[in-house]
């Protein structure tokens, strides 16, 4: 071990001790004289001085009465090498902290007096400031404070602050000779003697600009992260190894019906999951601790999920796992899938609506061939064989069974004209869709003998083919439903544009029902069925509507963007 320093109090202790001593010496002496005839002593001393550099005396001199010198005592003490010891030692002391002061580059240390100006400047203040020693020593240190915060009063707050609770530590931007700005972490340290006394502050700065800027990036990053997962058009959720919702955005809010609030810490298996799910969700998240398996992580998987209000539907869910220094974090986007199952199971009914819908127009034109054409020509033929029998008889006439013959063949032309119409009009692709559809109105009030009123305003002449002929389809289908169920007396088919878009609506005064049952699908007495005609709006960018009700009659109403009407489309009906 290496000799014990020497403290400034144990010096200033020796130096009262020897002049103690000396005292003493030369009180005795002084006491001894004093037995002798009457002399006039006179008593000098000099004080050791605290430099301990030279000898340092005390003395007796002796007078007669008459103050003639009878002889002198003097008292001389070396210097005090102990007191050379501690000054060598205290400067050795203080040049090391110099130069560890001076050595640290990276710190700015600096020694304010109590009133905060600059008495002592290291070389990294130097190199982080841009002030030399002689120019900074005696200014004032709110000189590197911005002027918004010398105005706001933060450089006399900061050493206050220090001065009161001894340590005060901040960052905030600091202003360099060249007057540019960097970002500072500075803690002030008051300083105060044995007495208690204020002596100054110690203040280091360490710059923090590099560190600033690294979080300000990690905080853009994270607010860019919490953006993209917060305008995400899935549901987005992160929960803890034990289960827990830790995460939880605005559309998840929207697919579940939970507030973020409401289910932050709540456990994922109440929360989003049936109850038949929730046994194999627990067994597999606990394998997946223990073994880091039994998850499936990093794939697409439906499944069936649970809505606030009890409800369940459908959704994809993509999990993935981020591993963290303490444990690791489950992240999942979820997506409503009800809309797409509903389209797939629509789309599975296609081919077997299309099959029924061709076995109906086959029915309804064979009905028709034998109702119609057939009952005719069956006729035509049994005139002809009575003509075949009479023709044996000369004198029977034979004329009107002929004149009857010609009656039926022109009948049959015409049935199979009408069939032929019903199933292609010419008029729609020769004179377009108006006159089309006032034909078909004549057509059926001559057949119905009901009451149809047609209507149309602004429709214009060049329409699309596949949008003509959906919007015939269309009335037509209603005209026959009406025929068939309704027991209307009055109809009103009514066409106009009104706006962007193209209108055709047809009303009856019927018996009316309830439209919901035929939402998904028609059946064989109501032809292709009310889904079909939906179907038909939509193929052109249109929709359909029906307003019914048992005893109030029946509008359907269809509409499409005349833009689309406009433009002829490549797939046909």
């Amino acid at each position: 071990m290496g000799r014990p320093k020497l403290k400034l109090g144990s010096a200033r202790e020796t130096v009262k001790r020897k002049r103690n001593e000396t005292a003493q010496i030369m009180l005795r002496i002084w006491k001894d004289l004093l037995m002798r005839p009457p002399l006039h002593i006179s008593l000098s001393c000099k004080s050791i001085r605290p430099s301990g550099t030279a000898s340092s005396k005390a003395g007796v001199e002796m007078k007669s009465a008459k103050k003639q010198p009878l002889g002198a005592l003097r008292l001389t003490t070396e210097p005090v090498s102990e007191h050379q010891q501690w000054e060598t030692e205290r400067r050795e002391i203080d040049e090391r902290f110099r130069l560890l002061v001076e050595g640290v580059k990276d710190y700015a240390i600096i020694m304010l007096d109590p009133h905060g100006h600059v008495v002592s400047w290291n070389s990294g203040a130097e190199a982080m400031m841009g002030y030399r020693s002689p120019d900074i020593i005696g200014q004032h240190f709110s000189l590197f404070y911005p002027k918004v915060d010398i105005t706001a009063g933060k450089p006399e707050r900061a050493i206050q602050s220090a001065a009161t609770e001894r340590r005060f530590e901040e960052e905030g931007w600091r202003v360099r000779r060249d007057r540019t700005q960097f970002w500072a972490h500075v803690t002030t340290t008051a300083l105060h003697d044995n007495a208690g006394s204020l002596r100054g502050f110690a203040k280091v700065v360490r710059d923090a600009t590099e560190r600033k800027y690294a979080e300000k990036v990690l905080q853009e990053s994270e607010e860019r992260t919490r953006f993209i997962i917060e305008s995400a058009p899935e549901a987005f959720l992160s929960m803890d190894a034990q289960g827990r919702i830790v995460d939880w955005n605005r559309q998840a809010e929207q697919t579940f019906g939970w507030a973020r609030e409401k289910v932050v810490g709540r456990p994922i298996v109440k929360t989003i999951l049936p109850l038949k799910h929730r046994e194999a969700f627990l067994r597999g998240l606990e394998r997946y601790r223990a073994s880091g398996k039994g998850l499936p992580l990093d794939q697409r998987l439906e499944m069936i999920a649970l809505h606030r209000d009890g409800h369940q539907f459908p959704i994809e869910a993509t999990m993935t796992c981020l591993r963290l220094e303490r444990g690791y974090i489950l992240t999942a986007f979820l997506r409503d899938i009800s809309e797409r199952k509903n389209a797939e199971d629509k789309l599975k009914q296609v081919p077997r609506e299309i099959l029924r819908a061709q076995e109906a127009e086959r029915k309804r034109v064979a009905r028709e061939l034998h109702d119609g054409v057939c009952q005719i020509l069956s006729a035509a033929k049994m005139k002809l064989q009575t003509i075949e029998r009479a023709s044996s008889d000369s004198q029977t006439d034979t004329r009107p069974a002929v004149g009857q013959v010609k009656s039926l063949i022109g009948r049959s032309l015409e049935e199979v004209r009408r069939i032929a119409r019903n199933l292609m009009p010419s008029e729609l692709e020769d004179l377009g869709l108006i006159p089309a559809v006032r034909s078909l109105c004549a057509q059926f009030r001559a057949e119905s003998k009901l009451e149809v009123k047609l209507t149309h305003f602004r429709i214009p002449n060049q329409l699309a083919n596949a949008v003509k002929l959906a919007f015939f389809r269309i009335i037509q289908e209603a005209l026959s439903n009406i025929a068939q169920h309704a027991a209307a007396t009055h109809i009103a088919v009514d066409m106009v544009r009104k706006g962007s878009v193209i209108r055709v609506s047809i009303t009856d005064d019927g018996e009316g029902f309830d439209p919901r049952p035929h939402s998904s699908g028609g059946s064989e007495e109501s032809g292709m069925g009310m889904s079909n005609l939906q179907a038909r709006a939509e193929f052109v960018g249109g929709a359909l509507r029906i307003w019914s009700a048992p005893g109030w009659g029946t509008k359907v109403e269809a509409e499409v963007p005349f833009s689309a009407a406009r433009h002829e489309r490549k797939n046909a009906l």
